[in-house]
């Protein structure tokens, strides 16, 4: 019975702890993909106030829907979101994490920190398209080096993280500059995400382009409403230049700690900062965006922070104006947790 019990201790050991990928770990991430198709929801959803009606009257798609506020290439860029449903964004987005935790060699183990922590939680009780649209395209780049179709994956790569422009523009350059070197393929990668982006802008009278920028600057009162109860951005709290300040400090803070060898930096902490500063300088970026920079930093002290800071948040008066906040610093919380607590894997060997 003893030999039984640590067999098995040791058998969850490898399959949670070690970052060799084996058909146990693939079989587990497809059993938790396929249970989040049972994942309650919190109506309307995204997925059916984002497309619905979307596609209705293209060339009058704005005018006709004020609610509507994704950019007019998202007619385009989320078709595949519509037509896999609500029900196949929330398995595709778990499988993104997955991906995610695949591509850095990370123990199964982190995958669960990744899909039960708060954040992406409420995304997937919203089956929101956050996630398909951040860590999924950021992934599908990088899988882009070194194959055949890479100027066209990392062209659809850029076109999808503009589908969220207020999230990823800081992303976008730092990944254009991670591959300067090769600037004249990045030319030819730009004119495909301009394929996807300019002509469709231009359909319309007025053009779609003018129709969106009308929907954003003066929102209805449905979006007012949304942005009002889920909104993270320090700008809008406190001012362009306070959250400037707020994040300049960070950035200097975190630079001197990396300059003294106090605190590690790998290239995922640059993503997730820069992700946050996007976020955060932006005029309005829900909760749920936030899913998608803290996907690159998992830590569990980090998954602790974020349902503790959560859970104050939920606790405290006045909830939804400290949201910036209490995300902000959950935000720098778990950035040092991950540094501090950098995922470890733990190889094991098995007894001949």
């Amino acid at each position: 019975m003893k030999k039984q019990l640590i067999k098995t201790f040791t058998e969850l050991k490898i399959i949670f702890l070690s970052s060799r990928i084996s058909w146990k770990q693939f079989v587990i991430v497809l059993v938790i993909g396929l249970a989040f198709i049972w994942m309650p929801q919190q109506m309307p959803n995204d997925w059916e106030l984002n497309t619905k009606y979307f596609w209705a009257n293209i060339s009058q798609t704005y005018i006709q829907h004020p609610n509507i506020v994704y950019p007019p290439w998202g007619l385009i860029l989320l078709l595949p979101y519509y037509i896999i449903h609500a029900v196949g964004a929330r398995v595709l987005s778990v499988f993104t994490m997955g991906w995610f935790i695949y591509k850095r060699r990370l123990p199964l183990l982190y995958f669960l920190f990744l899909v039960f922590s708060p954040y992406f939680l409420w995304t997937m009780l919203k089956s929101n398209v956050d996630i398909l649209v951040i860590v999924l395209p950021i992934l599908l780049w990088e899988y882009s080096e070194g194959k055949r179709w890479k100027n066209i994956i990392r062209g659809i790569s850029f076109a999808l993280l503009l589908i969220k422009p207020q999230c990823n523009i800081l992303i976008i350059i730092y990944l254009l500059w991670q591959s300067r070197d090769e600037w004249k393929e990045e030319v030819k990668q730009l004119v495909i995400t301009g394929l996807f982006i300019f002509p469709i802008c231009f359909i319309g009278s007025p053009p779609l382009i003018s129709q969106w920028f009308k929907n954003i600057s003066s929102p209805s009162a449905q979006n007012q409403l949304y942005w009002a109860i889920n909104n993270m951005s320090l700008t809008t709290k406190y001012g362009f230049l306070t959250a400037f300040g707020i994040l300049f400090l960070l950035g200097l803070i975190l630079f001197l700690l990396v300059k003294r060898k106090i605190v590690s930096w790998k290239d995922d902490q640059t993503i997730f900062f820069l992700l946050l500063c996007s976020m955060q300088f932006s005029p309005y970026t829900s909760q749920q965006s936030f899913a998608g920079a803290l996907t690159f930093i998992p830590s569990w002290a980090g998954f602790i922070i974020q349902w503790a800071g959560v859970c104050f948040g939920f606790a405290s008066a006045g909830l939804n104006n400290t949201i910036p906040l209490w995300t902000f610093l959950v935000s720098v919380f778990s950035i040092f947790s991950y540094s501090f607590f950098r995922p470890k894997t733990l190889e094991i060997e098995r007894c001949a």
